[in-house]
C-alpha cells in the first residue's frame, strides 16, 4: 500500500496479490476520504481475511495508519507483528533479542511493545540500500515485470506501469501522471522476493517459490529441478538461522560447512544476486559485536561487585566505613 493524505492530490493505493500465482486480485485508489474511516476499513479487512499480510509504505499518513492498526488489531486478537510487515521480523538475524521478545504470546508481552517498536513497522523508503526508490524501480521492477507481466489484469495499474519514463536519470511518472499503484504493486513483489522470515507472517515459502517460475509450460524435468531447489533453499534458511544463534565453535564450523555445500547447489534465478561470503562476513561481524558488548557488560558487572566487596563505593567524603553510604552522605 502506498499512502497519501487523501485530500485530492496523490492517491492512497492498495494492491492485493496472490503469492501462489502472482495474480493481481484487487486494486483500489482512494483520492479523497476521511483517514480515520479509511484506517477502520483497512483494520476490518485484516480482521476478516486472516491470510493477508500488509506491507504499508511508512511515509505521509502511513505512520498514522500503522499507529491505528497497532492500537486496534490486538483488540481483535490479531498480532500486528504477524499481519504487518516490520523490521523486527525481517531483520530477525540482525537483532535477535527483539525478535525473541515478539515470539512470546501476545498476552505475555510488555504492554508498551507496540510503542517501542512502532518505527519498525511499514516500508520506510531510504536514500540508499534495499529500501531505496532506485532499488525498487530497478531490481524489483525488473523482476516483477519478468514474473508477473501477464498477471496484472487492472487497466489503471497497467497504464501507470507502461507510463513510466526516464526523468533526469531515474525512472518516474510523467508530469501530470501518477505512480501510486506501481509503488503498491512493487512493494508486494519486494516482500515476496526480498523479504526475510516470511513464514512468521504465515507465508509458505514453498508456495511463493512455486509462483516464481517461468511462464512456459514446465517439463517433468523442470518440475523436479524446481522442487529440488525449493528443498535446498528451505534447508539453507534453516541452517543459516541455526548458525546465527549458535555459539559453540565446533557446531558453527559444521553448520558453515553445510551452508557452503548447499550454496554450491543453489541455482540463481534471473536477476537474483547474493554472496554467501558476504553473508558469512556480516554474520561474523554481528557475533563479534555481540561478544564485545557482552564482555563489556560483564566487566562492568565484575567491577561493581569487586568495588562492593572491598568497600569501595566511590567518593566517601571522609566517611571511614566499610558499609554502603547513606543517602545523606551521598548528597553532601
Amino acid at each position: 500500500m502506498d499512502t497519501s493524505d487523501a485530500s485530492g492530490g496523490d492517491d492512497i493505493s492498495l494492491v492485493l496479490v496472490d503469492v501462489d500465482t502472482l495474480d493481481t486480485i484487487a486494486v483500489g485508489t482512494y483520492n479523497e476520504t476521511n483517514l480515520i474511516t479509511f484506517a477502520e476499513w483497512v483494520c476490518s479487512i485484516l480482521v476478516s481475511y486472516k491470510n493477508i499480510t500488509a506491507i504499508i509504505e511508512r511515509r505521509s499518513t502511513g505512520s498514522s495508519l500503522l499507529d491505528y492498526l497497532l492500537l486496534m488489531l490486538p483488540t481483535f486478537g490479531e498480532d500486528p507483528f504477524q499481519r504487518l510487515f516490520n523490521r523486527v521480523v525481517n531483520d530477525y538475524d540482525e537483532v535477535p533479542e527483539r525478535y525473541k521478545e515478539i515470539k512470546q504470546p501476545m498476552n505475555r508481552r510488555s504492554s508498551d511493545i507496540y510503542v517501542r517498536y512502532k518505527k519498525t513497522f511499514g516500508f520506510a523508503t531510504a536514500a540508499t540500500g534495499y529500501a531505496s526508490r532506485t532499488e525498487i524501480y530497478s531490481t524489483t521492477l525488473q523482476n516483477a515485470a519478468k514474473r508477473a507481466c501477464d498477471k496484472v489484469y487492472d487497466k489503471s495499474l497497467i497504464d501507470q506501469i507502461t507510463g513510466l519514463i526516464n526523468k533526469n536519470g531515474r525512472i518516474d511518472h510523467a508530469d501530470g501522471e501518477h505512480d501510486d499503484l506501481v509503488i503498491g504493486w512493487l512493494l508486494v513483489h519486494w516482500l515476496i522476493t526480498q523479504g526475510k522470515n516470511l513464514s512468521f507472517y504465515g507465508i509458505d515459502i514453498k508456495r511463493v517459490m512455486s509462483a516464481i517460475v517461468t511462464k512456459t509450460e514446465e517439463s517433468w524435468t523442470d518440475m523436479r529441478l524446481r522442487h529440488e531447489q525449493q528443498v535446498i533453499r528451505e534447508r539453507f534458511e534453516v541452517v543459516f538461522n541455526q548458525l546465527s544463534g549458535e555459539q559453540d565453535e565446533y557446531v558453527c564450523q559444521r553448520l558453515e560447512h553445510e551452508l557452503r555445500m548447499l550454496d554450491r547447489q543453489i541455482i540463481l534465478e534471473s536477476g537474483e544476486t547474493y554472496s554467501l561470503d558476504s553473508l558469512m562476513s556480516q554474520l561474523k561481524d554481528k557475533k563479534q559485536n555481540k561478544r564485545r558488548a557482552y564482555s563489556k557488560q560483564q566487566q562492568q558487572s565484575n567491577d561493581y561487585h569487586s568495588n562492593y566487596a572491598t568497600g569501595n563505593y566511590g567518593d566517601t567524603s571522609g566517611v571511614l566505613s566499610d558499609r554502603p553510604m547513606t543517602a545523606r552522605e551521598l548528597i553532601r
